[in-house]
């Protein structure tokens, strides 16, 4: 308050910070098989970055659209329930390509819930991809890979520190 700078130990555990809780929450996905619920959570507690566009993920959009495709958990059903729901979409939109109203309203969310499903679908493949880890190795491997997985899914701690408000 009186503007004098001090240092000091935190008082907040890593687990309490983002990067902790964005960490410990990926590392559970596995553990809780891929729920939708856990994955949502994940999603939403952290500012998560979309590799395509580096903004943060639509995390309560993609809950909306898994929660519309029937997945409850499982690397199976992320596969399976978004490739029928987005081929679901596809067949909507392309039977209004028939219909005779020009104008049709129905289009632009269609095409735009399609791009979306397709984008989860490419994060949750990138993300059990990066999840597979074989459970040899030593500490070093194990904090490189941890180390990884945090700069893929929050960026660089600068770019981290510019997208957090600040305490």
């Amino acid at each position: 308050a009186a503007g004098i700078p001090w240092n000091g130990v935190n008082p907040r555990t890593l687990a309490q910070m983002v990067p902790g809780r964005t960490l410990l929450g990926l590392l559970e996905l596995p553990a809780n098989g891929f729920a939708r619920s856990a994955v949502s959570a994940w999603l939403s507690a952290a500012p998560v970055l979309h590799r395509e566009h580096g903004q943060t993920v639509p995390a309560h959009r993609w809950d909306a659209i898994a929660r519309s495709a029937g997945i409850v958990r499982g690397r199976d059903e992320w596969a399976t329930r978004l490739d029928r729901h987005v081929g679901q979409l596809r067949r909507e939109l392309a039977g209004l390509e028939e219909s005779d109203d020009p104008a049709d309203w129905r289009r632009p969310r269609l095409e735009r819930d399609i791009e979306e499903t397709d984008s989860l679908r490419a994060f949750m493949d990138e993300l059990f991809h990066l999840l597979d880890r074989d459970a040899g190795g030593d500490w070093a491997s194990y904090s490189t890979w941890a180390q990884q997985l945090l700069e893929r899914y929050l960026g660089t701690e600068a770019s981290l520190a510019a997208r957090l408000p600040e305490d």
